[in-house]
């Protein structure tokens, strides 16, 4: 084996450990890494261990919180989001949101990846390196900066050409406006440390930018629904079950004592012991349908924070017509695949240039996700249908297909075998 085909071969195996020289004309092969490299993060590079961290308590929220909060968030003096991301941190508990976006998340967590080289064939050695938790985890934070606005990404010690752990600092530490993590919670924006410098660039990834992010979007609809469910929840404890009104002697003291004691324990048993002056009456209300002014406006709240999540409400909504359903799936689709461009450029733009800097990675190296191009059961049932109208369609395939069982019909027998034969039959209309 020649030189240089022994070298294409050591380098294909191993990409980030073979560099090319010349010395005197002569082409040498020098070891730039040892394979399975490790590093340990400089302390001097380090933000997550000189923070003083402090408990984010949560409290109840109204709407005057959230405009304070946004006030503060956006100020030209001295900007902070420690009171937006206590709002943040409280509405991600609802139910419907937290599966929104759960559902956006997993659309892009789902999706298969690569990485390819400069001719575009797959590197299945960095694949192998790259299919990790804290990619995974990287991947995450990266999504989860479409909802809070950004994140910034600690980089942790490098073991096997790739990171032990990444961690993801305190949001609320975070001033996007002026490049600063504050050290201290209730800090001035300035003061801090600026993680955009080096070594602090080096080892950690700051992605989104000075938007507010879609929960601030949210939060109003969010502190709105649980006032409804908190108001019904009153209302279903006053009217739920009928009113019951004891009459008796409430001059006498032991007479009214009993009463109050009859009624108390009626909350566990229907039934009681009474003076025949004694009286009791159960009240229910006259309304059947008082719900649905809470019920409406929880589903309408949902509908709203479907629509700005996913950009529709047919594929988490019940009520979803046949008509309609095709289009809030394109909806849906358009979503992901900017979702994926998105990651994409997080991958390419900030990872990857770090870790060739680091040398645990080569240069040329590109992430991409896999295109899906498989068909869905119902788009391969349409195609199917129409090529039965010209073309034999073996049994074998729709059962392999589709599951169900099939046999030829004798009349589509016949109806071949008439077809075979038509040409000979056929009229010419030139014949005399």
């Amino acid at each position: 084996m020649k030189t240089s085909e022994k070298t294409s071969v050591l380098e294909h195996q191993n990409p980030i450990n073979y560099i090319n020289m010349k010395i005197l004309g002569f082409e040498i092969n020098r070891l730039k890494s040892v394979q399975n490299k490790d590093e340990q993060q400089p302390d001097n590079a380090q933000i997550m261990a000189r923070i003083t961290e402090r408990q984010l308590v949560r409290n109840k929220q109204d709407i005057q919180k959230w405009r304070n909060a946004i006030a503060s968030a956006e100020s030209k003096f001295s900007p902070s989001r420690v009171e937006l991301m206590r709002i943040f941190n409280d509405i991600v508990l609802d139910a419907h949101l937290s599966s929104l976006m759960q559902t956006r998340s997993l659309a892009i967590l789902s999706t298969e990846y690569k990485f390819v080289n400069n001719d575009g064939t797959e590197n299945e050695t960095i694949d192998d390196q790259m299919h990790r938790e804290w990619f995974n985890k990287y991947i995450q934070y990266c999504i989860d900066s479409i909802f809070y606005g950004y994140s910034l990404i600690e980089l942790g010690d490098i073991k096997n050409d790739g990171f032990d752990d990444i961690k993801l600092i305190p949001r609320e530490y975070v001033v996007p406006e002026t490049g600063i993590v504050k050290t201290d919670l209730y800090a001035l924006s300035d003061n801090g440390i600026p993680y955009q410098d080096e070594p602090y660039s080096d080892w950690n990834i700051f992605i989104g930018s000075t938007d507010l992010g879609l929960l601030n979007k949210a939060a109003p609809l969010v502190i709105w629904k649980k006032g409804v469910l908190g108001a019904w929840s009153i209302r279903a404890d006053l009217f739920g079950m009928p009113i019951r009104i004891g009459k008796t002697n409430i001059r006498n003291e032991d007479s009214r004592q009993m009463m109050e004691q009859m009624m108390r324990e009626m909350d566990v048993a229907t039934w009681g012991v009474f003076d025949t002056t004694d009286e009791i009456q159960f009240v229910e209300t006259s309304s059947n349908d008082a719900f649905k002014i809470y019920d409406e406006m929880v589903n309408r709240t949902n509908s709203e924070l479907s629509k700005l999540i996913l950009g529709q409400t047919g594929t988490t909504d019940e009520k979803s017509f046949a008509g309609s359903a095709e289009v809030h799936e394109r909806v849906a689709q358009m979503y992901a695949f900017a979702d994926r461009e998105f990651i994409e450029n997080c991958v390419n733009d900030k990872l990857i240039p770090l870790m060739v800097k680091h040398g645990i990675m080569p240069e040329g190296i590109k992430f991409e996700f896999c295109e899906n191009d498989e068909l869905t059961i119902d788009q391969q049932f349409k195609i199917d249908s129409e090529l039965l109208k010209y073309y034999n369609i073996p049994a074998d395939y729709i059962t392999q297909k589709y599951g169900t069982p099939v046999e030829m019909k004798t009349g589509s027998q016949i109806q071949n075998v008439a077809n075979l034969y038509e040409p000979f039959f056929k009229k010419d209309d030139n014949c005399c």
